[in-house]
């Protein structure tokens, strides 16, 4: 079961914005998840800032669907950040900001053909969800939901990179119809997230809950639940563990996730443009940096890159970026006693050229399903958008030797929308297989 947990936690899906200007206008944030069933989902904002999905299940193409504009609920903002993950008994959740700052979520229960449009701020309070950055994860250990946002209150004045603001959770504890929020940094002494900040989250094996983001001088920190008892632990990772180091950007593309030999993740762009991680090995007395740049020989990530990452289902770690070509490039660690390498899946196999500040979404196939199916948890997938507006993914099957590009765009659906040219940043949120 811990096993599964830690999976489950690895594509705590990262909704995706964008994380600097770039030399175009920015476009629409998305997420995705793969299904209990193997089937693939990625969900986004159209022209018009309606929810649509992409989804691909057991047939021979993808198809598209205009939730909002299809089952109602709150209109998303403009530029809403986009989280999701799919709950233990199949039930899909995407969550998004409308333009009265208020979280909403789109809910498929697991059978039938409707979805269930909610306005969780709305009905159960909570401060005013910030239209940057949103993470999630659904815990099987008690079937409770969390969602994870950086309020759009300010609580002090600009100063070193910017404005900050409190770090809050919506919480849903498994039975019942009531969501409850919570002012994590405020209720536990912890620093407050800087306005702009990416943010991520993740289980880890031991049942214990993560919040990971930026603090105001641009610091790694977390707020760690242990999994038993009341209180919420804030630390100050950079500074416990990474001074005197090269730090992070601000705000840093940002993504996290949890082997199967327990150790946690916490991957970063750092200012020399480097893909840097924080990794917590249990018992190893703490948190280490390492530069996975330098480690696997690999290219730097572009201006504006953000990251996404996952633990395949033979334990191989992940994590994607974009260089300064626009070149979708990953970091693989394929287990115990080998090295970091380094792949660019664009000049390899082909492609359209990635956005500079594209989202990235990457997660895999989920192990175990009603079907049975043979292949069903092998195929990883990353997903971003192109230079010409289109969803894109390279798709690796789970054997053999090749990836495949594919342009999701190409079979239907809305345009992504285009927003206008201003600094917005991420959270990456690589999704939850449940």
């Amino acid at each position: 079961m811990h096993l599964q947990k830690a999976r489950r936690a690895l594509l705590c899906v990262f909704g995706l914005s964008l994380a600097a200007m770039s030399a175009f206008s920015q476009k629409t944030q998305f997420t995705g998840f793969a299904d209990v069933n193997g089937g693939q989902h990625v969900f986004y904002l159209d022209a018009n800032s309606n929810l649509n999905q992409l989804y691909f299940v057991g047939g021979i193409a993808w198809v598209a669907q205009n939730l909002t504009g299809t089952y109602g609920g709150s209109q998303p903002a403009a530029n809403s950040p986009l989280t999701s993950f799919v709950d233990g008994s199949g039930g899909q959740h995407i969550f998004y900001v409308d333009a009265n700052n208020s979280l909403n979520q789109m809910y498929w229960p697991g059978s039938g053909t409707t979805w269930y449009p909610q306005n969780i701020s709305g009905v159960f309070g909570g401060l005013g969800v910030g239209n940057v950055s949103l993470t999630s994860f659904y815990d099987p250990a008690d079937n409770s939901q969390h969602v994870f946002y950086i309020a759009n209150t300010v609580i002090q004045p600009a100063g070193g990179p910017g404005p900050t603001a409190p770090v809050e959770q919506f919480y849903y504890p498994g039975t019942g119809v009531i969501w409850y929020p919570q002012d994590l940094s405020g209720s536990y002494s912890a620093d407050p997230a800087l306005a702009n900040s990416q943010i991520t989250s993740f289980l880890d094996i031991g049942g214990g809950e993560h919040v990971v983001y930026q603090n105001a001088v641009g610091d790694i920190d977390q707020l760690y639940y242990p999994g038993s008892g009341t209180v919420w632990i804030p630390q100050n990772l950079t500074a416990m563990y990474a001074s005197g180091t090269t730090a992070p950007l601000s705000p840093a593309g940002l993504t996290s996730f949890v082997g199967v030999d327990q150790a946690q993740h916490i991957a970063y762009v750092d200012t020399n443009q480097h893909v840097d991680q924080l990794v917590y090995i249990p018992g190893a007395g703490g948190w280490a940096r390492q530069d996975l740049t330098s480690l696997a020989g690999a290219s730097n990530a572009g201006t504006g890159s953000n990251l996404g990452s996952f633990l395949d289902v033979n334990d191989g770690q992940h994590i994607a970026f974009v260089d300064a070509s626009g070149n979708i490039n990953q970091l693989y660690y394929p287990g115990f006693g080998t090295i970091w390498t380094s792949q660019n899946l664009t000049g390899n196999y082909g492609g359209n050229a990635a956005g500079a500040a594209t989202g990235l979404i990457a997660f895999p196939g989920t192990p175990g399903s009603a079907s049975n199916s043979l292949f069903l948890g092998l195929g990883e997938h990353i997903v971003y958008l192109d230079v010409n507006e289109h969803l894109n993914q390279f798709y690796y099957p789970g054997y053999g030797t090749t990836w495949f590009w594919q342009n999701l765009s190409s079979y239907g659906g809305s345009v992504p929308a285009l927003q206008p040219g201003i600094l917005l940043s991420a959270s990456d949120d690589s999704s939850d297989e449940q």
